[in-house]
């Protein structure tokens, strides 16, 4: 289940990458600042996509084991 909540996570930052950069090149004109930012949007995505998929009971009675 965690395997095919990160692939799916990553597939869709992966497709949004597009429109994440073009948002942040309307608001930030430093491209360092701006793939900074790029990168910790991304990582957000990909964390709460797999916190928000994952039923975390479930997940602690599987590791107890």
């Amino acid at each position: 289940m965690f395997v095919a909540l990160l692939a799916l996570s990553v597939t869709i930052a992966w497709i949004s990458r597009e429109a994440i950069d073009t948002i942040l090149r309307r608001f930030v004109v430093d491209p360092v600042l701006r793939s900074g930012f790029e990168k910790y949007i991304r990582f957000a995505v990909v964390v709460v996509g797999i916190s928000s998929g994952t039923r975390v009971k479930a997940l602690q009675v599987y590791f107890r084991r």
